[in-house]
C-alpha cells in the first residue's frame, strides 16, 4: 500500500467501486412505532426491526461517509456504491 500512496495525491486520483451483496428493504410507520415497546422492537410480524438496523445500518453508514468524503473534495463521481434492493428473499 505504500508503493500506491506515491501515486495518490488527493481523492481525485481515485475511483472507487462499492460491491454491495443486497440490501434489505423493510419500511415502517412512524405513528405505528411510536408506540411500540422494548418487545415490539425486537419481534415484530415476524421481523426483529432493532436487530435488522443494528445489523444492516453498518453499510449504509459507510456508504454514506466516503460519499459525503468524496463529495467534499469534489470527486463525488469518484465514488459509486451499487447495492440492489432485497424484497423478502429470505
Amino acid at each position: 500500500m505504500a508503493i500506491l500512496c506515491k501515486f495518490v495525491q488527493n481523492y481525485n486520483d481515485l475511483l472507487v467501486l462499492s460491491l454491495g451483496t443486497g440490501q434489505h428493504v423493510t419500511g415502517y410507520d412512524a405513528k405505528e412505532i411510536a408506540r411500540w415497546g422494548a418487545r415490539d422492537w425486537l419481534l415484530n410480524k415476524g421481523d426483529s426491526p432493532l436487530v435488522d438496523m443494528v445489523y444492516y445500518g453498518n453499510a449504509d453508514m459507510v456508504d454514506y461517509n466516503l460519499s459525503t468524503i468524496f463529495q467534499s473534495q469534489n470527486c463525488g463521481t469518484n465514488y459509486l456504491r451499487i447495492q440492489v434492493p432485497m424484497y423478502g428473499w429470505w
